[in-house]
């Protein structure tokens, strides 16, 4: 059942990760579902994307110098008189200049290990903390955060990428707590991360090689499938990580 594509009055996103390859898919379906739209793109790097946009389609470019509590506080500080219907964190990391999936025991450290985990475990939960406040009450809305199957404890046959496993798995568990307590002050919001599959960005470009092509998909592909997920969340979902395909993903 749709919640979030066919409301007739304006709806209120904000992506966080809003530079990521990912992120920009999901901001460009949103722009062509949406006719009454008023989005906000948060990011650590000043923004540079421009999307063609319609009277009725607002977009408000927000630069953050981190995803702790000074700068959160002071970004919800100016959104304050805005009510959310989704917040969706496309934050994360797997590589970059110093750090790579382990291969083997032997190649974790704990600078690889701290850095991933506060990444994509604690930023999206410090992101949640902070927009908890700001959600729309007594009506559907959702927080959602990409995951990531390897995340997943019960589905790791292949073993190695000891700290991207993890804090994918600590991403679900910390999402799942949060869906419990806010099940109790609201009853309506949706709480759920999302495996996107392998998308065609920067991220996976290292590890395409394997891939078969028709699972390959596209920003623009990977953008509209998440946010067809998010369309059909309801709250049976909350807590769960769910597939680009809308199938869930174990714990």
């Amino acid at each position: 059942m749709s919640w979030l594509l066919h409301q007739n009055t304006p709806v209120n996103i904000a992506v966080f990760g809003a530079s990521s390859g990912i992120a920009q898919g999901v901001i460009r379906c949103i722009l062509d579902t949406l006719k009454h739209v008023n989005l906000h793109c948060i990011s650590r790097e000043t923004p540079h994307q421009k999307y063609k946009t319609s009277a009725q389609q607002v977009i408000t470019a927000h630069h953050v110098k981190g995803y702790h509590d000074a700068s959160l506080k002071a970004l919800t500080s100016k959104l304050k008189d805005t009510k959310f219907d989704l917040v969706f964190i496309a934050t994360g990391v797997l590589h970059d200049s110093d750090i790579q999936p382990e291969k083997r025991i032997k190649d974790i450290t704990q600078h690889s290990f701290e850095a991933i985990m506060s990444t994509n475990a604690l930023v999206p939960i410090m992101i949640a903390k902070h927009m908890l406040g700001l959600m729309k009450k007594n009506t559907p809305a959702a927080i959602c955060a990409l995951g990531a199957r390897v995340g997943s404890i019960n589905d790791n046959r292949l073993g190695g990428w000891y700290s991207y496993r993890a804090s994918k798995a600590a991403l679900v568990m910390m999402l799942k707590t949060l869906a419990i307590e806010t099940h109790r002050t609201l009853p309506d919001l949706r709480v759920c991360a999302i495996h996107p599959g392998t998308v065609d960005t920067n991220l996976s470009q290292p590890f395409q090689a394997n891939v078969e092509p028709h699972k390959l998909f596209s920003k623009a592909l990977a953008g509209q499938q998440i946010i067809n997920v998010i369309d059909s969340l309801s709250m049976k979902h909350s807590g769960q990580q769910l597939a680009w395909d809308g199938s869930v993903v174990p714990y």
